[in-house]
């Protein structure tokens, strides 16, 4: 028994460390910025629900961008670093981004969304969001998109983002 445990043991560490060894890491340069944002899912974003696969919504100084729809942030409204993506994953869970590139950091130039891709217009970084990770793909970036909290309240008709 007690060789069953160390072997199991010794099996989970190998795991951990060979994941972590591609050369890229979850931490981010993108600076630490308030974020609290509140979509009502009864209302204007009625039709962001799971399973809307590859639906976003981008929230940056000029409001809430929802398909050709731009609707005003509210007072208290905080929108990280350069922006935020608000997505449905391909798992069907919501997930939240910061759009500033860690290899850039420009609030000015944010990356641009297109399906389940971002795109830094400066250093031409791809980060997939596909499973809510936003992990860089193809360019000189080595690290993550900062990540946010996505948490629907107790009747599951507000979708809160956060730090």
């Amino acid at each position: 028994m007690w060789r069953t445990i160390k072997h199991t043991i010794w099996i989970a560490a190998c795991l951990i460390v060979l994941s972590g060894c591609d050369g890229r890491n979850n931490n981010t340069s993108v600076p630490s910025s308030p974020v609290r944002l509140a979509f009502d899912l009864r209302a204007r974003f009625a039709t962001f629900y799971p399973p809307v696969y590859c639906s976003y919504v981008t929230v940056d100084k000029n409001g809430y961008h929802y398909g050709k729809d731009t609707y005003l942030l509210s007072m208290g409204d905080y929108y990280g670093f350069a922006g935020v993506v608000v997505f449905v994953t391909q798992e069907n869970t919501y997930a939240a981004m910061d759009l500033g590139c860690p290899h850039c950091l420009s609030k000015e130039q944010h990356c641009e969304v297109d399906g389940f891709y971002a795109k830094c217009p400066i250093c031409r970084e791809e980060y997939d969001l596909s499973l809510g990770i936003g992990n860089p793909t193809r360019g000189v970036s080595k690290e993550y998109l900062r990540r946010y909290e996505a948490r629907l309240d107790a009747g599951g008709m507000v979708l809160r983002i956060s730090n």
